[in-house]
């Protein structure tokens, strides 16, 4: 059961993983490089990423 249970989590956490890449994959495309967003958008930490979502509506 445990091992059922593990093998769920990691398919989970796996799909959060592949959404946030996406979410990023989405924002860059948005952005100008080299634009002040766009270096912004690299170095961001989670917060200021969530801001650059919202501002560019993926999220």
């Amino acid at each position: 059961m445990c091992e059922m249970l593990d093998k769920v989590e990691a398919r989970g956490v796996e799909k959060g993983m592949a959404k946030g890449e996406d979410m990023v994959i989405a924002l860059l495309r948005k952005l100008a490089p080299g634009s002040e967003d766009y270096n912004k958008a690299l170095n961001a930490s989670a917060e200021e990423r969530r801001e650059l979502y919202k501002k560019y509506g993926i999220a």
